[in-house]
């Protein structure tokens, strides 16, 4: 297993703050990649959140999930992976195993579950094959896809994938030769991050220099689980478009309706506790959404008429607006309304109303 440096002072792993970047515009960057935008936040509510969507529209998501899942991490790791390594892998020089090695302590170290390999065939032949099982893994159909994606950028080829559960703790992703629908293999790549104006100064660590908030969370590397101290939720870094692509499939397909459904679906899953109602007043709520990398929160107003809200620079724009309104419901047990606007340069302008 690789050693991972771990900071002395924060205990957050060095990979983390040296290769990301928390901007005052409230985005988290990738050091190398400054165009490609990342969010460290609360990963418990996602497999729940596609259930609760499934149940409001009455079918699954899942290919849906996969296929954003295998496109985003293409896209990424294709950028990430040298032609020399590719090579290598072809020739047959460097075990594959060995080759995912890397790969999967990154997992582990971004809060994704840990990742073991079952089995491998690998020849460059029409009946390869991959399993992988993860433990722990904290979105099913995300490992799965993402799976998916990381194999395609090694070998540039095509691959289909499945998953099932072997335990409730784990399960285990089959990869192998397989092509996609023509609709699939040209929807575009997410948008480049554009710095945005800000002033956000969160403090730093003065061993690694990254977000002092972050020694508020634990990193169980051999879990693969990231934890917030203050409330025990499960956290992980991950690709917010996955997520903004998921929904803007299932607008592509399913209609206009689908942005008022994934808000209620987060709406319900956060009036059902799982956060703290407090938190809608919580005065460090603008850092706290820095931290995540969700953007900017430049107005907040909040009373039992309703909550007024402006932020910049925003990703996962409906997942915010269910989380204001889910924790707005709990603070004053009221039902509820939500309104929004999401301009283009990732402005959010939101208002939550009771009913009469």
């Amino acid at each position: 297993m690789i050693e991972v440096p771990i900071c002395p002072e924060c205990k957050t792993p060095t990979y983390i703050t040296s290769e990301h970047v928390w901007l005052g515009d409230g985005a988290i960057v990738q050091t190398k990649h400054p165009e490609n935008r990342v969010a460290f936040f609360e990963s418990e509510n996602f497999d729940p959140l596609f259930k609760g969507i499934e149940e409001l529209i009455g079918t699954s998501i899942d290919h849906i999930v996969i296929n954003v899942a295998r496109r985003m991490a293409r896209a990424y790791m294709t950028r990430v992976i040298s032609e020399q390594e590719r090579a290598i892998l072809r020739s047959g020089r460097f075990p594959p195993e060995l080759t995912f090695e890397t790969t999967f302590t990154m997992v582990r170290i971004l809060g994704m579950g840990v990742p073991s390999l079952v089995d491998l065939h690998f020849e460059y032949t029409p009946d390869d094959y991959i399993v992988v099982r993860y433990t722990n893994p904290y979105s099913a159909p995300i490992m799965a896809g993402t799976l998916a994606g990381t194999v395609e950028a090694y070998i540039e080829q095509s691959v289909g994938v499945t998953y099932e559960y072997v335990s409730p703790e784990a399960i285990d992703a089959r990869v192998f030769s397989s092509e996609h629908p023509e609709e699939l293999k040209h929807r575009p790549w997410a948008k480049a991050h554009q710095p945005g104006q800000g002033d956000i100064k969160l403090g730093r660590c003065p061993a690694c220099g990254g977000p002092a908030m972050l020694s508020r969370c634990r990193w169980d590397i051999d879990q693969g689980i990231i934890r917030a101290n203050s409330t025990g939720r499960r956290m992980a870094i991950v690709g917010p478009q996955i997520l903004d692509g998921v929904f803007e499939e299932l607008k592509s397909e399913l209609g206009e309706d689908i942005p008022r459904i994934v808000v209620e679906a987060q709406r319900r899953f956060v009036r059902n506790g799982f956060y703290p109602a407090a938190a809608i007043r919580d005065p460090e709520l603008r850092e706290q959404l820095a931290l995540r990398g969700l953007g900017d929160l430049t107005a907040l107003e909040v009373d039992q008429g309703g909550v007024r809200m402006s932020m910049n620079n925003t990703v996962l724009p409906l997942i915010v607006v269910g989380f204001i309104q889910g924790l707005f419901e709990l603070a004053y047990g009221l039902e509820s309304r939500a309104d929004w606007e999401i301009a283009d340069d990732g402005t959010l302008k939101a208002e939550i109303t009771p009913w009469n």
